[in-house]
């Protein structure tokens, strides 16, 4: 592996071109070659720096899983409980936001997900926010609701003429993903309720996600 600012900087130029390729054309479909060429490099020359395709695509979504599992960590150690789930549900699209290539080639082509251990992280990542909203022994309703909440944030991903940095793209998804994270805790209030509390109907988020059969798949 090279070393110094030179080596560093064709590292990045490689991880770069790879994101750009795993972006539009898949994990799967790209190669070696087509990093290489694209940068006037020979397939050796990227081995040099990068020992398989395997170890790029570690490297090009790693950050943006340390930032998803950073965020489910701050959740759990968060003091303000009437704060902590609208952080993280934030700290997830903002980790988005920041990572949007990365994102968008998980979130794109499932192909990427069988390897290494990648799958494992998003089902980590996944499982800790899912968690985190419903708190422990969740119901299957509640169960839902977070999964549900959790395609609000992510499926946006996967359609390329949405712009989450747009201000009113994400004032979109935020306010779904509030919506549903309030039915959640009104849920888990009502949980230590009397038994004869009514409980207030889903919000109409919730209906449009589920009843036209476009609920988002995690």
């Amino acid at each position: 592996m090279a070393a110094g600012g030179k080596g560093q900087a064709t590292r990045e130029a490689i991880l770069a071109a790879a994101a750009a390729q795993f972006r539009v054309h898949g994990y799967g479909a790209s190669t070696l070659e087509d990093i290489a060429t694209e940068l006037g490099m020979t397939r050796a020359a990227v081995l040099y720096h990068f020992s398989s395709k395997e170890e790029l695509l570690h490297a090009v979504v790693g950050p943006y899983l340390d930032a998803l599992a950073a965020a489910v960590e701050r959740h759990r150690v968060d003091e303000r409980p009437s704060l902590a789930g609208r952080n993280l549900i934030v700290g997830f699209l903002d980790a988005a936001v920041a990572h949007d290539l990365a994102a968008g080639i998980l979130f794109r082509d499932v192909t990427s997900w069988e390897q290494g251990t990648v799958r494992q992280r998003v089902d980590a990542c996944s499982s800790g926010f899912r968690d985190a909203m419903t708190g422990p022994e969740p119901t299957a309703e509640m169960r839902t609701l977070a999964t549900c909440l959790l395609g609000a944030l992510l499926r946006p991903l996967i359609d390329p003429k949405l712009d989450q940095t747009d201000p009113v793209v994400r004032a979109a998804i935020l306010e779904v993903a509030f919506s549903i994270s309030r039915r959640i805790d009104r849920l888990r209030t009502a949980r230590s309720a009397p038994a004869d509390r009514p409980l207030e109907p889903p919000p109409h988020a919730v209906l449009a996600l589920v009843g036209n059969g476009s609920a988002p798949r995690i």
